[in-house]
């Protein structure tokens, strides 16, 4: 979808962002927790970048050393 108009999810990245505040997503299957890091346009698409904090990702749970990540 390529649109200028935010929609409500990257309306609540941005408040996420300039809040910094954690994010829950469901993402390829996943629930994970993620604080954005910078949204943008690539291609005409919104992007988001983010780090994933918490919950499992597609190789399983996160380490519990963040050093690890």
């Amino acid at each position: 979808m390529t649109t200028t108009t935010p929609t409500p999810t990257w309306q609540l990245l941005h408040e996420a962002l300039t809040t910094r505040r954690r994010v829950q997503i469901h993402y390829h299957g996943h629930d994970r927790i993620i604080c954005p890091h910078v949204l943008g346009w690539k291609n005409n698409r919104p992007k988001v970048l983010a780090y994933q904090i918490d919950a499992t990702t597609s190789h399983g749970p996160l380490p519990d050393d963040p050093n690890h990540r």
